[in-house]
């Protein structure tokens, strides 16, 4: 799958180079970086979406463990 990678998107440009890198280093197990790119951003974007609608009751503190959770957990399912 290819996705179009805008110059304004430079924290995406980050997390496809950073998902390369950990598939050339067997940290993630085979992949289209670009696809990872796509879903983590999409994930976070997701939340974010939520949390800043209003649309879950936990502070700041608890949003962020959540976060890190989820982003982690979506990353498990991609080692080796």
């Amino acid at each position: 799958m290819w996705l179009p990678i805008s110059k304004r998107t430079l924290s995406y440009v980050y997390i496809v180079l950073q998902s390369a890198s950990a598939l050339h280093s067997w940290e993630l197990r085979l992949d289209d970086p670009l696809e990872i790119a796509f879903e983590i951003s999409a994930l976070s974007h997701g939340l974010i979406v939520l949390y800043r609608g209003g649309r879950m009751a936990v502070s700041k503190k608890k949003f962020r463990m959540l976060y890190r959770r989820s982003v982690r957990r979506y990353l498990d399912g991609l080692r080796p």
